[in-house]
């Protein structure tokens, strides 16, 4: 016969019970603490190796050494600068070198990094897709896009550099994303008849190894990751109308946006009133000198298709109050009042996206190889049916 074994139910006595469960329990803390201590301090030392880096704060720096100060702009590109898929000529642009005494019909192309060509090789650019269309015998197709100028910046180029390429006709490529918002960074300098002579960028410069770097202003964190809480902190009280947007969030949306908008920069009639001074002067030089001047609408990919939102998981609104066409509209009403000119694509990249492919990529602001040559295509019909 099996001996059985019986639970009494004794228990420990109370006292080293106690001590025991007191135990586990500081154990559990510390240890609970020190995993604690462990994340915070890798996360530091994460987000202060991410903006002391090249790719921190990737809106405004650029991880390309090809930039070099400017004496009346924001800044030049580095003449001979060789980088990547990217070469720069003795000039200073990204593009063959250039003969302004040739006989040909010239054709200047102003413009931020969309002109430039942000992403693809030299030869898919817009200049150089309009300049395949065109031909080589007659035509030359100059490409004097600058990682991000805006309107003031190709104004004093087109004065103080442009001009001398003898150019026939001046295309400026106007993106609405950014090139009337990014007015705020610049300080003017006038002339003695009030107009503009020279650029301070008060955020952006150029560092010794000809990088573009934020100016510091104020002494660096002393947490960085307190300084990005504070920032995603910021970011919720704006999505939900708890304070005025700031100039440094003012990048992109507001101009999309309605004025009533908690996320509208109060600022933005400003920055049309000063947009509009500049491309004022701007067709006045190019009439002085008998320019041919146009305008090219390089609108932002969440116009031309809602699938490329998710990059974009931020942004203080819906859908809903997105008002995709506001900025085409109210810039043709200028337009039209200075007498300029106007190539609008959107509705051919809405075309083109839908039925082939993607016309910007999938992970970035800028166009694909395919949404540079319909752009190109666009303008060159325009070319064709008004000059040609």
């Amino acid at each position: 016969m099996k001996q059985r074994n019986f639970n009494l139910g004794i228990k420990e006595p109370f006292w080293p019970r106690k001590i025991k469960i007191i135990k586990e329990l500081f154990f559990g803390i510390f240890l609970m603490l020190f995993s604690t201590l462990i994340l915070i301090t890798s996360l530091e030392i994460y987000f202060r190796w991410y903006w002391q880096s090249p790719v921190g704060n990737s809106q405004t720096v650029m991880d390309l050494p090809i930039y070099q100060s400017s004496n009346y702009r924001a800044w030049d590109q580095l003449p001979g600068a060789e980088v990547k898929n990217i070469k720069i000529n003795r000039i200073g642009l990204r593009n063959s070198e250039i003969d302004p005494h040739t006989k040909k019909h010239r054709y200047l192309m102003l413009g931020d990094s969309f002109v430039f060509g942000m992403g693809v090789n030299e030869d898919q650019t817009i200049s150089a897709q309009l300049q395949k269309m065109l031909g080589k015998k007659s035509h030359e197709v100059i490409n004097a896009g600058v990682i991000g100028h805006t309107i003031d910046d190709t104004y004093l180029y087109l004065k103080n550099e442009g001009i001398k390429l003898n150019p026939e006709f001046v295309v400026y490529n106007f993106f609405v994303g950014n090139d009337v918002t990014e007015l705020r960074r610049h300080q003017w300098i006038l002339n003695s008849e009030q107009k503009l002579e020279k650029i301070v960028d008060t955020e952006l410069e150029v560092d010794a190894n000809h990088y573009l770097r934020p100016i510091l202003k104020t002494e660096k964190p002393r947490s960085y990751l307190g300084f990005w809480l504070k920032q995603k902190y910021e970011i919720y009280q704006k999505m939900h109308g708890k304070i005025i947007v700031d100039a440094a969030y003012t990048l992109t949306w507001p101009i999309f946006l309605s004025d009533s908008h908690p996320a509208q920069d109060p600022k933005l009639p400003e920055y049309w009133t000063r947009f509009t001074q500049v491309l004022r002067e701007m067709k006045e030089y190019c009439d002085q000198h008998n320019l041919k001047l146009i305008v090219n609408i390089i609108p932002m990919d969440t116009q031309v298709s809602r699938n490329y939102w998710k990059k974009y998981p931020g942004t203080p609104f819906g859908e809903e109050e997105f008002a995709a066409q506001r900025p085409q509209k109210y810039f043709k009403k200028i337009a039209e009042h200075l007498k300029i000119p106007v190539i609008d694509p959107l509705f051919a990249l809405q075309e083109a996206d839908r039925k082939k492919s993607a016309t910007y990529f999938p992970n970035d602001t800028h166009f694909s190889p395919f949404g540079h040559r319909i752009t190109a295509a666009q303008i060159f019909q325009f070319l064709i049916d008004n000059y040609y």
